[in-house]
């Protein structure tokens, strides 16, 4: 068979799977889509910010909250739904609920109104056992990202600060904050965490003391709303990785006066398992892990832990979820009034997220957004106007909506040869059409770009998101042929130097509001147009998860977010081998294993990735912020000449379905974990109308 007869059989079975998804992306739905109130890319720089995030979002948003005393505000009102509770004497005073002087968030647009009840549809997670949902996607905790992504400013805490060698964290708490029962949060609830949870092996298997990179050595209460942290090394960026969300917050303190219960050092342990046996728990630590994790949003079982953020659980069922406000939420507007403003939040669950997609269509709810697609927006669009709702086009702020990678260390030493040639990753990133890629997937609206920091990134180099994405499939093929990846017997498909044939396989899936198929059924005939015969496999995520790591892979594709300023140099793939987490969404496993293993498992890398290691470790706790931006800038510069990464687009729109009585939700932002989802735009403010 010739290599153009291969080509056209590829072809062929490619336009058949891509029927159905050309009627749906139609260039007439794709103009309905994205024009109505969203203004396309800045052709002269579509890298500029200002493509992205709303004007409008105060710039109050951008730094800690202002205290009451410093914004003018001095009375304070509560929602009318508590007052038959403030009445009868069984909930204080809407003053006596909050902090003496209570942290002020400026409205987005204008000051709303207290009630309602606001209905959103989430689904349980892939694993089956974890529902995605904390209103509206991630709690805070105790700082807030930024709606840019750049930095993590207060927002539970009242600050923090660092000595000068970034070996010691001061944490400032917020003086009169309550947990939900109204018990107050002080210094005694991070002591209590250090002292009788941290390093009980029953709980913590991994004490503090002994995590990597940086470890905990010691914690002191300096006041009754003052803790001191000290590292065993510089730790500048610990509020970065572990302050923005409410995880991150739990890892540190716990209510103790509420867990004391369940703790065999204050309680005995033929009490605790009694109570662990009404849940068919078998040991003391089992049901304190259960009540310290769980608990919160399960208000049918007869122990709910009291939390420090602003909805508590009130009824759980297998198909809903009500959210009621925490009356010693300690926020207040620019008027006084007591936050959140909506009263209640109903969630709705999905069996799928289609079906939560298709519900949100048809207007069943107020609010939607995490699982939804871009391929879905034709959908929204087409019932907006009928089914009451607008369609707001948020941006994946991802280093590549979708990232191909090569495993660079697979099995196969004919494979691993040509994988680790960095030419073979070149010509095959210039092998990519982009810009068909935009188009036909997201409507031309993402910024085409190689894989990188996001463009809105202060470390953002224009050199390293254009590096080896000028379309050439001509210049990618005389590359291929150069480093001896030919047709050696006549099949029309190119063979390994060493005779074999070069027949990869490639798996894909759906990761959160990211399906692969359309990428992958684009990319198939450009791998075909360069002689490279790719098997291509969907499988899931959980199936993913556990082959990769353990180096069963060849080429997949993967979901590249948590590349925010926040989380570059201390997140999961943050462009180096060493430290990391999971290893699941990396290009090289045996060398992440020589590493996490000090050397006694997986493959020494080459001394280039030592050398990036050092320079991820140097943005991550170096405590000079210019040797920092170097380091950055180096890791950048690797990828760019490397491609360990093979970007294909990024700042990808995300829909975000708001009803039109939904009010004060910025009209774009920036959409990833690291920024909470929506938190980055303080849903406390969203407020409900009739209409």
């Amino acid at each position: 068979m010739t290599l153009g007869a291969a080509r056209k059989n590829k072809r062929q079975h490619w336009e058949e799977n891509m029927k159905r998804f050309r009627n749906l992306m139609s260039v007439c739905t794709v103009g309905v889509a994205l024009a109505a109130g969203h203004a396309a890319l800045a052709q002269d720089n579509p890298f500029d910010i200002a493509n992205f995030v709303d004007p409008a979002i105060p710039q109050s948003w951008y730094d800690a909250p202002k205290l009451a005393s410093e914004a003018g505000v001095s009375e304070f009102t509560g929602s009318p739904m508590l007052d038959a509770r403030v009445a009868d004497g069984s909930l204080p005073a809407v003053r006596d609920r909050l902090p003496a002087d209570p942290p002020v968030i400026e409205p987005y647009s204008d000051g709303g109104n207290h009630g309602g009840t606001l209905s959103i549809w989430a689904k349980f997670d892939y694993r089956g056992n974890t529902l995605n949902f904390k209103w509206p996607e991630h709690a805070p905790g105790a700082g807030i990202t930024t709606p840019d992504g750049r930095k993590v400013i207060p927002y539970i805490l009242a600050g923090w600060d660092y000595n000068d060698d970034a070996t010691q964290l001061t944490l400032h708490m917020r003086e009169g904050l309550k947990w939900s029962d109204g018990e107050p949060v002080t210094a005694d609830d991070y002591m209590y965490w250090w002292e009788h949870v941290a390093f009980n092996e029953n709980l913590t298997p991994t004490p503090p003391t002994k995590l990597s990179p940086i470890a905990m050595t010691n914690m002191e209460k300096l006041d009754d709303y003052t803790v001191r942290i000290t590292f065993d090394k510089s730790a500048p960026r610990y509020h970065d990785q572990y302050f923005w969300h409410d995880m991150g917050l739990l890892s540190h303190f716990a209510p103790a006066h509420y867990m004391k219960q369940f703790n065999p050092d204050f309680t005995p342990v033929a009490e605790i398992e009694a109570m662990a046996k009404k849940l068919e728990l078998n040991t003391w630590y089992e049901f304190y892990t259960y009540i310290e994790q769980q608990s919160a949003d399960h208000p049918e079982q007869e122990y709910q832990r009291p939390v420090v953020r602003q909805y508590v659980v009130t009824e759980r069922t297998p198909t809903y979820m009500i959210w009621e406000r925490n009356p010693y939420w300690p926020f207040v507007d620019s008027s006084g009034k007591q936050l959140p403003y909506i009263d209640k939040v109903r969630v709705n669950i999905a069996a799928t997220p289609e079906l939560a997609a298709a519900k949100i269509a048809t207007g069943e709810g107020d609010f939607g957004a995490r699982f939804l697609q871009t391929n879905q927006i034709p959908l929204f669009k087409n019932n907006e106007a009928k089914s009451g709702y607008k369609v707001y086009i948020y941006r994946r702020v991802y280093g590549s909506d979708v990232a191909l990678e090569f495993n660079l260390t697979v099995k196969d030493e004919g494979l691993r040869e040509i994988f680790q040639n960095p030419k073979f990753r070149q010509a095959v990133s210039i092998g990519i059409n982009r810009e068909e890629l935009n188009q036909k997937v997201n409507f031309g609206q993402a910024v085409v770009m190689q894989a990188s920091v996001p463009p809105v990134s202060q470390y953002f180099q224009k050199e390293a998101g254009e590096a080896f994405t000028q379309y050439d499939v001509k210049k990618a093929n005389a590359m291929l042929d150069e480093i001896g990846l030919v047709d050696k017997n006549g099949d029309g498909w190119r063979d390994l130097p060493n005779g074999d044939p070069f027949n990869p396989e490639l798996v894909y899936g759906v990761f959160g509001p990211i399906d692969g198929k359309p990428y992958v059924e684009l990319l198939d005939p450009m791998f075909a147009a360069m002689g490279l015969n790719v098997n291509v496999k969907q499988i899931n995520r959980a199936l993913h998860d556990t082959m990769w790591p353990a180096n069963d892979g060849q080429i997949h594709v993967i979901q590249m977010d948590q590349l925010t300023d926040i989380n570059f140099g201390v997140g999961d793939k943050d462009l180096s081998p060493g430290g990391l987490d999971t290893g699941k969404d990396t290009p090289w496993p045996m060398w992440r294993q020589w590493y996490i293993s000090n050397g006694s498992q997986g493959w020494e890398p080459p001394e280039l990735l030592k050398q990036m290691t050092g320079w991820r470790t140097t943005l991550n706790s170096n405590p000079d912020p210019e040797l920092r931006a170097e380091a950055a800038k180096k890791l950048i510069d690797a990828q760019k000449e490397n491609l360990w990464y093979i970007g294909l687009v990024s700042m990808a729109p995300q829909p975000v379905i708001i009803s039109n009585r939904l009010h004060n939700v910025p009209k774009a932002g920036l959409w990833d974990w690291s920024l909470g989802y929506m938190h980055a735009m303080y849903p406390m403010q969203f407020y409900l109308t009739d209409k």
